[in-house]
């Protein structure tokens, strides 16, 4: 359909792993990996397999690259979740579900709050501004993985991506490949909103 040819990347947040059966660990690790997900879901750049999905596709072997291929996810976002005496440690990953390279990780701490679920904002607030902004570690991932196709495989968001990464490096061979991947993009999607404002900036 149009939304897929676009070309959005899909990212799944998976369960996180905690080590111990502890019910208020479980909490937590559930409670960032939730609030992650609901926020992510807010950019309109790419989209986001509901937290309660990837929950509910867990098998006895669990193996989150696994979990994020069975969903058709182009990455995914796993952590994991640990306790050290009065703290817990807590560790992001963002990763390729093909291959599971890895793009971006992170390592917090938080104090281990009494109600089971308090002192996570800071986490989330991190993660998702680390993850989701147009020019983080998702965006840059894309960028990347686009440098070496060819115009006509080229995707409408991965054309307007090459466009932002024009405007920070102002490379005229980048504006001109640019500029044909967009030019294309507006062609084969004229509703394709972003694309046109990525046109005009490149004018």
């Amino acid at each position: 359909n149009g939304i897929c040819s676009i070309g959005y990347p899909v990212v799944a947040v998976v369960p996180f792993v905690t080590f111990t059966r502890d019910e208020q660990e479980r909490f937590v690790a559930d409670s960032i990996a939730h609030d992650v997900s609901v926020r992510l879901s807010r950019f309109s750049w790419f989209q986001v397999i509901d937290y309660l999905a990837t929950r509910s596709s867990l098998t006895e072997r669990y193996v989150p690259q696994e979990t994020a291929a069975r969903l058709h996810a182009h990455y995914f976002l796993a952590g994991t979740i640990r306790r050290k005496a009065d703290h817990y440690r807590v560790t992001v990953t963002l990763a390729h579900t093909d291959c599971a390279v890895t793009i971006w990780s992170g390592e917090f701490e938080i104090r281990c709050p009494g109600d089971g679920g308090g002192g996570t904002d800071s986490i989330v607030d991190q993660v998702v501004n680390t993850v989701g902004d147009l020019f983080g570690a998702l965006a840059g991932s894309v960028w990347s993985a686009s440098r070496h196709k060819p115009l006509d495989e080229i995707t409408a968001v991965e054309a307007v991506i090459r466009q932002m990464h024009y405007e920070t490096h102002l490379s005229d061979e980048m504006h001109a490949f640019a500029l044909k991947a967009v030019t294309r993009t507006v062609r084969d999607h004229p509703d394709f909103a972003w694309g046109w404002a990525a046109l005009a900036g490149l004018h």
